[in-house]
């Protein structure tokens, strides 16, 4: 893939070649063969694979930023070789003895988080842990836990970007199991904040609730498609819309919800539209 005309720049390198997260050149600086491209508002195109680990989403506020990282409203996950390594059975072996499904939501292919960092400030009024406000609101989250951390390595959604001015960040990956990441400075606003976490959750249910849809594709590498990942972050601002009490401001900031009638099966419609071929696993 090549970058798009008007605008100069080497080729992406062949997949699997891209370097260890965090190597992003100096600003102005074109990047070396195999280095990621310069921070947002650079390059447009789609992030490399290294990204599609986890729900990626980061805001910046005071009219300069707001929208999801990584070039243009990426959201995109991944369960592949490479999150798990010799660990992950072949579909085959799975559905042999226990499904993939079963081992990913048993913890049997989970990563342990790294440790977190202490919040500069409170999460919302009255609740200075996000986990605790996480578990009063959704009661079936009672087993996860978030970790703040501004690490782009654990904490997707962090970009260059985020690394100054007033930022929030969150960041599901389903290596990390029953962990969410997020991230906000003192300064960011009590409804943003809220949003984000709950879009954090979003990204899980996409996992824990549409295991087959999610790993279909990734399987047959459909998550490398823009439309894809605009697919999942629509389907995480609407499932957060419709539990209601969140604000639609924030969410039209994030791209909004595209339709009226969102529904759980939607996400399995959206990528059966995309040519995908729900397997179970």
């Amino acid at each position: 893939m090549t970058y798009p005309p008007g605008l100069s720049g080497p080729q992406y390198p062949p997949p699997g070649q891209y370097p260890p997260p965090g190597q992003y050149p100096p600003p102005g600086q074109p990047p070396a063969p195999g280095q990621y491209p310069p921070p947002l508002g650079a390059y447009p195109p789609p992030p490399p694979k290294k990204s599609s680990t986890g729900l990626i989403v980061g805001l910046v506020v005071g009219g300069l930023l707001l929208l999801a990282c990584c070039g243009g409203g990426a959201v995109l996950f991944a369960l592949d070789k490479s999150d798990y390594s010799s660990s992950r059975p072949s579909r085959s072996t799975a559905l042999r003895g226990q499904s993939m499904e079963s081992k990913f939501k048993s913890g049997m292919l989970a990563s342990v988080p790294p440790v977190g960092m202490a919040p500069t400030s409170a999460f919302l009024p009255g609740y200075s842990d996000p986990t605790v406000w996480l578990h009063r609101t959704f009661t079936e989250s009672a087993p996860f836990s978030v970790i703040v951390s501004n690490n782009p390595d654990v904490n997707c959604g962090m970009t260059p970007a985020l690394q100054t001015g007033e930022a929030a960040a969150a960041c599901y990956s389903p290596k990390y199991y029953r962990t969410i990441f997020l991230y906000w400075t003192p300064a960011m606003d009590d409804a943003t904040k809220k949003f984000m976490l709950a879009f954090g959750w979003a990204g899980s249910r996409q996992w824990w609730e549409q295991f087959d849809v999610m790993q279909s594709v990734e399987s047959q590498a459909v998550t490398k498609l823009p439309e894809w990942r605009k697919v999942l972050q629509s389907d995480a601002i609407c499932r957060v819309l419709s539990w209601g009490g969140y604000s639609t401001a924030v969410a039209d900031r994030m791209g909004g919800c595209p339709t009226s009638s969102w529904s759980e099966g939607w996400l399995r419609t959206q990528a059966k539209a995309l040519g995908v071929t729900v397997r179970q696993y």
